[in-house]
């Protein structure tokens, strides 16, 4: 159950990385502030992976559980996994939104 999780927690962990990397560059490289390209490279890949997931998990939901492809086999697999994937994204992007209001220097929280 340990492994499943930390198989799990590779994706956010990883775009958190690029994320920062990559958008902290962009900020350096066009002058502006690093707190503030973050926060739009958060918002940018939260969005993308939130509407993303959701179109994912819809296009599940008009599918038939009993559906078969052509060699007969049971798509139901398929159909559990590609929604387990859905959720996996639309939660990340929901983290990477909420991480990029936290970072946003616009923004005060407290």
């Amino acid at each position: 159950m340990i492994r499943a999780a930390a198989r799990r927690a590779k994706l956010p962990v990883i775009l958190l990385g690029g994320v920062v990397v990559a958008f902290a560059g962009v900020a350096v490289l066009t002058g502006s502030s690093v707190q503030r390209g973050l926060s739009l490279g958060f918002y940018a890949v939260g969005s993308f992976l939130t509407v993303v997931g959701f179109a994912l998990g819809t296009r599940n939901a008009f599918r038939s559980a009993e559906s078969r492809d052509v060699h007969g086999q049971d798509r139901f697999a398929d159909l559990w996994e590609t929604t387990e994937a859905a959720a996996l994204l639309i939660t990340t992007g929901l983290v990477l939104l909420i991480v990029g209001v936290a970072v946003d220097e616009r923004v005060r929280l407290i």
